[in-house]
């Protein structure tokens, strides 16, 4: 198994968005307030012999449920996973209706206007009137993002995975619309796993909350400015005029991209690569992808609301 080690977990994700606006305004993203609708998903998940997956339809991971949701029968996992898979659950049977608009990991811990972490789990928008922050919400028709979970079993070893190629293009570029890719940032995080013993579920532990939320971008960057005469721009103390480009705000995770050029975000081996969940052997773990619209990218106007883009990127064995 260990000649598997290189080869793709997840690969080939592709994930296709339509964000259409219905005013023509030039200002920020902050001043509208319309919803752009997701026209389309294709999806072509493989996996390495030794790693399996399924795509998560409501499974709760617990011992008494095991008899029906069976995670440890590596017949209920595949190498392949289409988006025919994932809409024929329960769970995201109604994905080409969902919606995503412009939100906002950046969230100020001290309350000093600084915006100094970044927190992927926890999505905010911003009310441009009253400079108040209110939560996102996902997978819904009124909502602002897109999660889609799934099930990865490695059989025989423990494996650290991570991403790799990511990939985001614009597919109806006029204009600025190409903006977009630089815009679209990919989160993923493990929300739990069930634990095993002696060849057995014997219970499950939610990590939604401990899990670090590990942020990619082709461009990443929080440098989006209020300008005089634009709406929330303001004269005396500049409380949210920029956002503070120090720390934990630019330094995203890296991913693996050998032959690419992405600058800062990029690393040349899969070991300088982040490892974005463990895999302990026998042990079903659940990995939660995020895909949002960054709204304090300095790419974020209007001007990208009538792009088509296209998220693509693989899982691969790290170590």
């Amino acid at each position: 198994m260990k000649s598997l080690r290189n080869k793709v977990v997840l690969s080939a994700v592709v994930l296709a968005f339509a964000l259409i606006a219905t005013i023509g305004s030039t200002y920020a993203w902050f001043t509208v307030s319309d919803q752009a609708s997701v026209t389309g998903v294709e999806l072509n998940v493989q996996s390495s012999k030794s790693l399996l997956m399924r795509v998560y339809d409501g499974e709760t991971g617990l011992l008494a449920d095991d008899a029906t949701e069976k995670l440890l029968d590596a017949s209920t996992y595949s190498s392949n996973v289409s988006f025919s898979d994932i809409t024929g659950t329960s769970t995201y049977s109604a994905l080409d209706t969902y919606h995503i608009t412009p939100v906002t990991a950046a969230y100020d811990s001290n309350a000093d206007d600084t915006y100094d972490a970044l927190n992927a789990k926890d999505l905010n928008l911003l009310n441009i009137d009253t400079k108040v922050l209110s939560a996102a919400s996902g997978n819904a028709t009124d909502g602002n993002y897109i999660d889609i979970k799934f099930w990865l079993l490695s059989q025989t070893s423990t494996e650290t995975v991570a991403l790799d190629t990511l990939d985001i293009t614009a597919s109806n570029v006029l204009g600025t619309k190409d903006a977009v890719t630089n815009a679209v940032n990919v989160a993923v995080w493990e929300s739990g796993h069930s634990t095993v013993a002696a060849g057995a579920i014997t219970g499950f532990v939610d990590t939604e909350s401990t899990s670090t939320a590990f942020i990619f971008s082709l461009n990443p960057d929080y440098a989006f400015a209020f300008e005089s005469g634009m709406r929330g721009y303001n004269t005396g103390t500049p409380v949210l005029n920029s956002l503070s480009t120090a720390g934990d705000l630019v330094a995203l995770h890296s991913l693996y991209a050998s032959t690419s050029s992405l600058a800062n975000v990029s690393a040349d081996t899969l070991m300088g690569a982040t490892s974005v969940v463990t895999l302990t052997a026998g042990q079903p773990t659940l990995v939660t992808v995020r895909i949002y619209v960054e709204g304090w990218d300095a790419q974020t106007t209007n001007a990208i609301l009538a792009a088509a883009f296209q998220v693509s990127f693989k899982f691969t064995l790290r170590a």
